[in-house]
């Protein structure tokens, strides 16, 4: 997965892995999901959320996973 400049996301090679019973059951249902948006771009900034739009988006993957999302 990128995301480009202009806020759109390509959704290229994603997986899931899961351990223990309960993990496969849920690595399966993602994998049906991922399977439908794999190969797509997605515009996050071209619909309206409460009446405002996605202006920025900032990704920290350092130790924790962190987003912030800025809308205008």
């Amino acid at each position: 997965m990128h995301l480009d400049p202009a806020l759109v996301l390509h959704v290229e090679q994603v997986d899931v892995r899961a351990g223990g019973m309960l993990g496969k059951i849920a690595e399966g249902l993602a994998e049906g999901y991922l399977r439908r948006v794999r190969g797509r771009r997605i515009p996050l900034g071209a619909r309206p959320v409460a009446g405002a739009r996605l202006t920025s988006l900032d990704v920290d993957l350092g130790g924790r996973f962190h987003l912030t999302a800025t809308l205008g």
